[in-house]
């Protein structure tokens, strides 16, 4: 997922500036790395609204945030699926 964010994110620059090589690939790389720490964030925030114990109540206070982490998980996971999808069938 890190490397598809990665891409994204260089490819929408790269449209934009047209850069040089060089410029080119530090653009990639930095696009990596902020994927990187956009899961991990998102990785900490879903270990912290869905603890092991108090998943047993109901009327939990995070269930709110399980809503809005939920819709950004499936955004970011249908924007993957579509992608692959263009790119498999032409």
């Amino acid at each position: 997922m890190s490397l598809w964010g990665a891409y994204c994110l260089g490819h929408l620059a790269i449209e934009k500036i047209h850069p040089p090589q060089v410029f080119e690939t530090g653009l990639y790389l930095y696009g990596f790395v902020i994927s990187l720490n956009v899961f991990r964030a998102l990785f900490a925030y879903g270990k912290w609204i869905f603890p092991k114990v108090e998943l047993q109540l109901e009327r939990s206070a995070s269930g709110k945030h399980r809503g809005v982490w939920s819709s950004i998980i499936v955004g970011i996971l249908g924007k993957a699926i579509y992608d692959l999808f263009k790119t498999l069938v032409p």
